[in-house]
C-alpha cells in the first residue's frame, strides 16, 4: 500500500539488466459485466518488445527449426544445448589460438622453468581463456531464464579455477622442494606433500560452499555445523595435531636430523627418522626408542654431530713429592707437544697448574681437537695421553694416587736421576730465558706447529723411525 501507486494498479516484480529496470505492472479495470478484474497494464505490454530484444532466442530462434524450442532437457531447450556446444566449440577454438603461440615460444625455451610451467598449467589454464570467451559469448544467445540460472551458477568456471588453484600448490611446492634442498635442508621436504594436501582439502571444501552458495543453497547452517565438527575433530586428534606441528618444529628449525649422535635429556643415541607422529633413535645399546614429536621437538638435544672441534680437558694428577722444577718441565712440555701436534687447534691450547688437590698436584689441560667424529676424539687422546705420560715419566715425577689408605711407600719412588736430569735441563731454560712460562712466544709457536708425527711412528700410517 506504500508503493506510490494509485489503488489501481500494483506492481508484481522486477525484471533486472545491466542497462535498464523493467516494472512489471497490473492494472485493475472493469470487465464489462459489473465487475473488475487484474490485467497487465499498458505501460508493461509496450515494454514487451524491448524486453524482447533482451530476452528473445535472437540467433538462436532465427537458425535453429522452432521443435528444438518444444523439447526440453533437464528443464533447458534442446535448442539451447545446442548453443552451449556451438559457443564452447567456438571458444575453445579461440582459446587454442590465443594460447597456442604462447605455449610455443615457452617451449622452445631451454630453461627448466618454462618446461615445468607448460606441464603444469598448459591445459588448466587453456580452459580458463575458454571459460572467459565462452562468458562473453553466452549473451548473443539469449537464453531462457533457466539456462541462464544454469550459466550464472558458473559451475564449470569453478571447477576450471579449482583445478587451476590446485596446480599452482603442486608447482610451488615443487619449487619449494627444489630450494630447500639448494640451501642444504632437504629434510623439511618431507612435509611438503602433507601440507600440500592439506591446503588441496581445504581448497576444496571451500569451493564447495562457495558454488552452493552460488547456486542459491544456504550455507549459514553448513558452516556452523562444520565449525562445530572441525572443533570435535580438532579435540579428538590434539595429540596427533601436537605431534605434527612438532615435526614441523623439527624439520624448519633442525635442531637434528637423520644420522645424527645427540644427546636427548638423559638419553644418547643416533636419529634413524623424523616422522609426522614421532622420532626414532637408536641408541647405544641398539634398542630402538620411538619420541613423539611434540615430547622430542621441547627437550634439550645436543647435538654432536654439528660439532666443528672437539673438547680435549683431562685433569693431570702429580704426585706432591713432584718439585717445581719438575712441574715446570711438564708444564713447558707438554705445550710444545700441543704447539707441535697437527690435530690440536694452537688457541686456546693450555695447560696450567690448578692448584693443591687433597691428594696431588692439579694441571687442568684445555684443547680443542681438529676432529668431529667420537671415534677420531678417541684415537687423538689416545695419543696425546700416551705423550703426556711420557712427558711425565721424563721429568722424573709419579701420577697421585687418589686414596685413603697411608701407605708407607707408594710406587717405586722417585727416580733421583731423572730428577736431577729435569732439574738441569729446567736449569738450562732459566739460564737461556727459555722457560716459556706463563706463556709461549708467538715466533716459537709458529716454530712448534705441525712438528710432530701423526699418526706416530709405530702405527700403522705413522712415519717409521
Amino acid at each position: 500500500m506504500q508503493d506510490g501507486l494509485p489503488t489501481y494498479r500494483d506492481r508484481v516484480g522486477r525484471i533486472h539488466t545491466k542497462s535498464k529496470h523493467f516494472s512489471i505492472l497490473l492494472q485493475k479495470v472493469p470487465r464489462g459485466d459489473g465487475v473488475s478484474i487484474w490485467k497487465f497494464s499498458n505501460k508493461t505490454v509496450a515494454q514487451i518488445p524491448e524486453m524482447y530484444t533482451i530476452f528473445g532466442r535472437g540467433i538462436l530462434d532465427e537458425v535453429l527449426p522452432q521443435w528444438f524450442f518444444h523439447i526440453r532437457v533437464f528443464k533447458i531447450y534442446l535448442g539451447e544445448w545446442v548453443g552451449f556446444f556451438a559457443i564452447g566449440l567456438l571458444a575453445y577454438l579461440l582459446a587454442v589460438g590465443l594460447t597456442g603461440p604462447l605455449y610455443y615460444l615457452m617451449g622452445r625455451q631451454e630453461r627448466p622453468l618454462y618446461a615445468q610451467l607448460l606441464t603444469s598449467f598448459r591445459q588448466p589454464f587453456r580452459l580458463i581463456v575458454w571459460a572467459l570467451i565462452g562468458n562473453q559469448l553466452l549473451p548473443f544467445l539469449k537464453l531462457s531464464l533457466v539456462a541462464q540460472a544454469l550459466h550464472q551458477a558458473k559451475t564449470i568456471t569453478i571447477i576450471i579455477c579449482a583445478w587451476f588453484a590446485m596446480r599452482i600448490i603442486n608447482f610451488s611446492f615443487v619449487r619449494l622442494a627444489l630450494r630447500m634442498k639448494k640451501k642444504g635442508r632437504p629434510g623439511l621436504t618431507v612435509l611438503l606433500p602433507t601440507l600440500g594436501n592439506v591446503l588441496k582439502i581445504v581448497l576444496a571444501i571451500g569451493v564447495g560452499i562457495f558454488w552452493l552458495d552460488n547456486i542459491g543453497v544456504k550455507v549459514g547452517a553448513l558452516l556452523a555445523g562444520l565449525g562445530i565438527g572441525g572443533l570435535a575433530v580438532a579435540l579428538a586428534a590434539q595429540k596427533s595435531l601436537e605431534n605434527v606441528i612438532g615435526a614441523i618444529t623439527l624439520f624448519a628449525s633442525r635442531p637434528v636430523k637423520v644420522g645424527d649422535f645427540c644427546r636427548f635429556g638423559d638419553s644418547y643415541g643416533t636419529v634413524e627418522e623424523i616422522g609426522l607422529g614421532a622420532t626414532k633413535v637408536r641408541t647405544h645399546d641398539s634398542t630402538v626408542i620411538n619420541i613423539p614429536n611434540a615430547e622430542f621437538s621441547t627437550i634439550q638435544l645436543e647435538n654432536f654431530s654439528m660439532r666443528e672441534h672437539m673438547w680435549y680437558h683431562p685433569k693431570i694428577r702429580l704426585r706432591y713429592e713432584t718439585t717445581p722444577d719438575q712441574l715446570r718441565y711438564v708444564l713447558v712440555e707438554v705445550r710444545k707437544m700441543f704447539y707441535s701436534h697437527p690435530k690440536v687447534l694452537r688457541s686456546p691450547a693450555r695447560i696450567r697448574f690448578e692448584g693443591f688437590g687433597e691428594h696431588s698436584l692439579d694441571l687442568q689441560v684445555f684443547a680443542f681437537l681438529d676432529v668431529n667424529n667420537p671415534d677420531n676424539f678417541t684415537e687423538v687422546a689416545e695419543d696425546l695421553n700416551l705423550r703426556i705420560m711420557e712427558i711425565v715419566a721424563e721429568a722424573g715425577t709419579e701420577f697421585a694416587i687418589p686414596s685413603q689408605t697411608l701407605y708407607v711407600q707408594r710406587g717405586a719412588g722417585l727416580d733421583p736421576a731423572k730428577v736431577d736430569a729435569t732439574e738441569n735441563c729446567v736449569k738450562s731454560w732459566k739460564d737461556n730465558h727459555a722457560l716459556y712460562i706463563p706463556s709461549f712466544p708467538q715466533e716459537k709457536i709458529e716454530e712448534l706447529q705441525g712438528s710432530l708425527d701423526y699418526p706416530p711412528a709405530g702405527s700403522p700410517g705413522g712415519v717409521a723411525r
